[in-house]
This record gives C-alpha cells, sequence and structure tokens, in this order.
C-alpha cells in the first residue's frame, strides 16, 4: 500500500499551510490511498498559490463550499489559497474511480484534468460540523473517521474484501 508519509506531489512543502496524510482503515485501503487534510489563515489580501504535481488519482473532496470530485491531473496545477479555509480529501484509487465517476461522468477518462461539484450533503454536512467544534484536538482523525463511514456505506467491497 501507499505510504501515507511519501512526500511526492508536495511542492515547496516549507509553503504549506496545516497540512496531514491519514491512512485509511485496513477494510477501505483497496479503495482510498489516504485522506488528506489542509487548514489555511492566510493573512488579508494575500494569497498563497499552492503548486500541485500530478498523481495519476481521482480526489474527492470537502471543503466549505461543498463537495467535488477532481480527475487525474496530466501535468502541474496549482490552487490559489486566501483568507481562511480547509479542505478534506480521499486520494481514491483506480478500484475507487469508476464508482465516484459515474456520479458525475460517464468515466474516469472524461474527468481528466476536470473538477466537478458531487451532490454529496451527507458527507459534507459531519466535516463542516467537526469544523464547528471548539475542541479542536483529534479534529483529522475524526475527519477521516467521518470519511470512512460515509465511503464504507457507498463503496461496493472490493475483491478480497471481507463482507
Amino acid at each position: 500500500m501507499t505510504d501515507i508519509h511519501d512526500g511526492r506531489g508536495v511542492l515547496y512543502p516549507s509553503k504549506l499551510p496545516e497540512f496531514q496524510r491519514i491512512a485509511p482503515p485496513e477494510h477501505l485501503q483497496q479503495q482510498v490511498s489516504w485522506y488528506w487534510i489542509s487548514r489555511w489563515d492566510i493573512a488579508p489580501g494575500r494569497v498563497s498559490r499552492q503548486q500541485l504535481l500530478p498523481f495519476p488519482l481521482m480526489n474527492l473532496v470537502v471543503q466549505p463550499m461543498g463537495v467535488t470530485i477532481s480527475g487525474a491531473s496530466s501535468g502541474v496545477s496549482y490552487r490559489d489559497l486566501c483568507d481562511t479555509g480547509w479542505a478534506v480529501a480521499a486520494l481514491l484509487r483506480p478500484a475507487a474511480a469508476p464508482f465516484f465517476a459515474s456520479q458525475v461522468a460517464s468515466s474516469p477518462q472524461l474527468l481528466l484534468n476536470q473538477e466537478v461539484s458531487l451532490e454529496a450533503v451527507d458527507l459534507h454536512r459531519p466535516l463542516k460540523e467537526e469544523h464547528l467544534i471548539i475542541d479542536g484536538r483529534q479534529l483529522n482523525e475524526r475527519c477521516a473517521h467521518q470519511f470512512s463511514l460515509w465511503l464504507e456505506e457507498r463503496l461496493p467491497p472490493s475483491h478480497g474484501q471481507r463482507t
């Protein structure tokens, strides 16, 4: 399985806002490489440009404004961060890609270099609520747990997975 401490895909780590990778539970590891969680608080009027190296995998991303599916990327891209925000995401393995791609496109290939909205209120709401809890201890672990619960209800069992 993928090493969550593998630094590939992260350019200029000293410029990163808070960032952590968390391994999924064992029964989801054939479908999810890791959860990644980022939070930032950028001074007013400033922008932090985060350059991103391509991963040949899809991301299911939850942010304050909603949920998106990001297809694999064919080249370096970037994301401009400003103000205060957060993102909680799952880097999806190929076994999960067709299931989520079918929610927004006819195949994962059609999502190459694309980011599209996904109607997933039942994923968005609990992660947004976690960020409203004053006690921030274990926040990343709680978010990863909520994400796992949501995925368990939706993903078909993978081969070799216990039912």
